[in-house]
């Protein structure tokens, strides 16, 4: 994760961006089939986290509303709409 994601927001509420501009869809994702025996769930979670936080930071969000998260077997995607929010 860079720096300046770590200050985004996470959300899973819409009511909590009520006010802000959506700026676009968000995606991240972590673990491979040949990955995850040696990757905890933890891991793969955060790694996700860190994704979507990238993305939200490359469209010049400080906010994401995520999304029900989908857990495979092997992985972990979370799907999101960031927001720039005053």
């Amino acid at each position: 994760m860079t720096p300046e994601s770590s200050a985004i927001n996470l959300y899973y509420n819409d009511s909590a961006v009520e006010g802000c501009q959506e700026v676009g869809t968000v995606t991240g994702s972590e673990g491979h089939w040949y990955t995850f025996f040696f990757i905890t769930n933890k891991d793969l979670t955060i790694g996700a986290i860190n994704d979507i936080k990238n993305e939200a930071q490359a469209l010049g969000a400080n906010s994401i509303v995520v999304h029900t998260p989908s857990p495979f077997n092997t992985s972990v995607t979370m799907f999101g709409s960031a927001y720039i929010c005053p």
